[in-house]
């Protein structure tokens, strides 16, 4: 699969957070989570175990850490972020990329952002068609993410890499992402499906969210469900239209969206965006003049 990589800038408070919160993670998982270049990640990484900040092993493949490692979380941040880059394939971007510790374990948190300013024909045909096809309750909030500049929502991502792995909903408070390896554990993932809106004790909980987002690793490809007639149908997040569409419609996490005509704000959101573009240029111009 091809990854959008080489787009962003370093922060390295960031990366020393997610390297700290990992308990182990590939270093071409960080290329793929950062979205960064592969020689400048390597210089900061090497600056960072000359420090003695981070130590580094390799099994298959290079890896870092702090304190201690976990192939198994390893391996989870790796399907993690090709779920990561299957949503920046769809004109997503992210502001702020963590490791947080949730139920006991290990998921990224991302704060995803974009801009629905500059549409072309295709875009507005595909909105106004989706437009026709909101709940009429809805339209009014499916028509915010094109009256405003932009808008950024939280997304929490999670992942099982076997078909026996247990996962479970802790919390509506944010939209999730659930990520599996293969088409064979999208079953086991919608047996346990379950409208959790007027549950109040998640401890109890050993149900899935039916708003969850899946992405599967094996088809390259993200989903929500829809449910009509007491089944489950997976619908595919092809493109922005689609992941609005899916917030206005079927998300009961949507009051975390954040929407804004602020300029600035957008431009803050997209700096290490920009940083990279500059770092490119820049470059290149040093490269010519040689």
């Amino acid at each position: 699969m091809k990854h959008k990589t080489n787009i962003r800038a370093i922060n390295s408070e960031e990366l020393l957070q997610i390297i700290d919160n990992s308990s182990g993670i590939y270093e071409s998982t960080l290329v793929k989570l950062l979205q960064c270049n592969r020689i400048s990640l390597e210089s900061r990484l090497n600056t960072l175990e000359k420090n003695e900040l981070v130590s580094k092993k390799k099994i298959n493949k290079k890896f870092y850490y702090t304190k201690k490692y976990d192939i198994n979380n390893i391996l989870n941040f790796d399907l993690q972020a090709d779920a990561t880059q299957n949503l920046l394939g769809r004109s997503l971007y992210t502001e702020h990329n963590q490791i947080i510790d949730d139920n006991n374990e290990k998921k990224l948190f991302l704060e995803l952002f974009s801009s629905t300013h500059q549409r072309n024909e295709s875009i507005i045909n595909k909105a106004n068609e989706l437009l026709n096809k909101t709940n009429s309750s809805k339209q009014d909030y499916f028509q915010q993410f094109f009256s405003f500049y932009t808008f950024k929502v939280p997304i929490i991502i999670s992942s099982m890499i076997n078909t026996n792995d247990f996962y479970r909903t802790v919390s509506l408070d944010n939209i999730e992402l659930l990520a599996i390896k293969s088409e064979e554990q999208i079953l086991k993932v919608t047996e346990k499906l379950k409208d959790l809106t007027y549950v109040s004790n998640f401890e109890k909980n050993n149900f899935i969210r039916e708003d969850i987002l899946l992405y599967v690793q094996e088809l390259n490809s993200t989903y929500y469900f829809s449910k009509s007639n007491g089944k489950y149908t997976l619908n595919e997040i092809k493109d922005i239209i689609d992941f609005i569409y899916y917030l206005s419609n079927y998300s009961v996490s949507e009051k975390t969206v954040y929407f804004s005509n602020n300029k600035k704000k957008f431009k803050e959101m997209y700096h290490l965006y920009l940083k990279s573009s500059e770092n490119k240029k820049k470059f290149d111009t040093r490269k010519k003049s040689i």
